[in-house]
């Protein structure tokens, strides 16, 4: 079978790219044919092959006009030059044309969008993209409900997933865990974009929460995974930091613009005690399966995918809801309930009983394994988009044998008539 498929570059570290990478390795080892269209970095650049997976560039870059682009052009290309059977897309459904689902039937393929909701109910944005597509999937349990209860007919389910073999608990590195603040201490950590120019984060509460429990106990350390300046079009994070108090750790900037491969994750990973993602709203939280992978439990938010995501740890309530540009709410996470949480943790740690919650984490992040994630839910949507498509083929024919049909039995008629 030929895959289109369309994410950030398999060759990168971010949460998409590395899931794209994840499953197309595996697609490729069924025997599948796979075109990887890049939405940003090679842009209008040369097509690469980069560790075995062919890419092609997603077009002009991220804007055209007036409109937002990520990559949809690429797509198309890819569509009408190679006609693969399948179009598969991995990202935010709002950044493509309301039609792309009719521009790709119409050129012979059929899309599969796997798309976040990070917003109840779904936004009119995202709603207004979903509508009338054949495959349209879900990437939590959370994105499938809303869907249904948004009007939308059979969406399907293909939830992000994690390499378990390479995700796994390991003794901390006593050099990474040194560089957050020591070995005898209690370390958060906090593995999260700061590319937003609001807070969907929640960068504020969590850093402000942080600072009052390292108000409270001496040894509390902080990690951050990010940049933390405005560089990427985020947060001042270290000016919002300062005016919490919170003292933290943090990356080299350039080593994050350049990313971290996975194995040097694992070792970060494997450094905390607990990890922190007490956002606004997630499409799924791939860092939350990671950590759990590692062993690590963790604290977020109990809205969108935080319920569904959290097998070992603490569920934060929310403060209230907010009504953004996105036409739909998200949840400001309670300050005081994440300090609350945040010190059961610390207690655990305190006392030496964390090794259930560290157990409970790894087995149930075997759940969102690669390898059952891919046999158990991408391959069987695999097969209902393959199965359309021949039912699909299987009508033309006929119909074309039809018409060719009709075309002889008038040309019959024609003669018998000019013979007499």
């Amino acid at each position: 079978m030929k895959i289109a498929w369309l994410s950030n570059p398999p060759f990168t570290y971010s949460g998409y790219a590395i899931q794209s990478k994840l499953f197309i390795k595996r697609l490729q080892q069924s025997g599948h044919q796979v075109v990887a269209v890049v939405n940003r970095l090679l842009d209008e650049g040369p097509a690469m092959t980069m560790d075995g997976i062919y890419c092609f560039p997603g077009g002009r870059g991220r804007w055209i006009g007036d409109n937002f682009h990520w990559g949809w052009r690429g797509l198309m290309e890819v569509v009408r030059r190679w006609q693969p059977d399948i179009a598969i897309s991995l990202f935010d459904i709002w950044t493509f044309p309301h039609n792309l689902g009719n521009m790709i039937e119409e050129a012979g393929s059929v899309w599969l969008p796997i798309t976040p909701i990070d917003h109840d109910p779904v936004s009119p944005e995202v709603l207004a993209r979903l509508q009338g597509l054949k495959f349209p999937i879900a990437m939590s349990r959370f994105g499938q409900k809303k869907m249904i209860e948004a009007g939308i007919v059979n969406p399907l389910y293909i939830p992000h997933a994690v390499d378990t073999s390479l995700f796994r608990p390991y003794p901390p590195n006593p050099i990474v865990r040194n560089s957050m603040g020591g070995k005898d201490k209690f370390i958060i950590g906090i593995v999260a974009a700061n590319r937003s120019y609001y807070d969907r984060k929640a960068w504020s509460e969590n850093l402000k929460a942080v600072g009052i429990l390292q108000k409270k106990h001496d040894d509390v350390c902080l990690y951050i995974h990010t940049i933390d300046s405005q560089l990427e079009d985020g947060l001042n994070l270290n000016l919002m930091a300062t005016q919490f108090g919170v003292k933290y750790s943090v990356p080299d900037v350039w080593q994050m613009i350049e990313g971290f491969p996975e194995h040097k994750m694992v070792d970060i990973i494997n450094a905390f005690d607990v990890l922190l993602l007490a956002s606004r709203g997630e499409g799924f939280g791939v860092p939350l399966i990671e950590a759990q992978a590692c062993g690590v439990p963790v604290i977020t938010t109990n809205f969108t995918t935080g319920p569904e995501l959290c097998g070992s740890g603490w569920l934060v309530e929310p403060k209230s809801l907010y009504y953004d540009e996105q036409y739909s709410y998200q949840a400001i996470p309670d300050v005081d309930k994440i300090v609350e949480k945040l010190e059961y943790a610390y207690n655990l740690w305190k006392r030496n009983n964390m090794a259930e919650k560290k157990m409970e984490a790894r087995k149930f992040a075997m759940n969102y394994d690669i390898d059952l994630v891919y046999a158990g839910y991408m391959l069987p949507v695999l097969m209902k988009a393959v199965n359309y498509q021949l039912a699909k083929k299987e009508k033309a024919n006929e119909k074309d044998g039809q018409i060719r049909s009709n075309k002889s039995h008038k040309t019959t008629n024609t003669r018998r008539k000019s013979r007499k």
